[in-house]
């Protein structure tokens, strides 16, 4: 495993600008996906870079689905 390629939760979070307990509860819910790696007690986790280009690809489909929500919307009001 090549450390270069991986993040710690603290690490990831930073990038996100989100608090650590956050991406913790989406690991536990499998929204992220992350290595568990040593420790019986305390779980340390390691997080593939290419997660935070998949979460970035997820949220720009979500913001591209809100806006033709919206434009659909402004076209034809009656209609939904």
């Amino acid at each position: 495993m090549n450390t270069n390629e991986f993040l710690s939760i603290k690490e990831f979070a930073g990038r996100l600008g989100v608090h650590q307990m956050t991406i913790r509860r989406h690991i536990a819910k499998g929204r992220i996906n992350a290595i568990q790696v040593g420790g019986i007690k305390k779980s340390i986790y390691r997080i593939p870079i290419s997660e935070l280009q998949r979460l970035a690809i997820k949220d720009l489909e979500s913001i591209i689905d809100k806006i033709v929500e919206e434009k659909c919307r402004n076209l034809f009001p009656n209609s939904l």
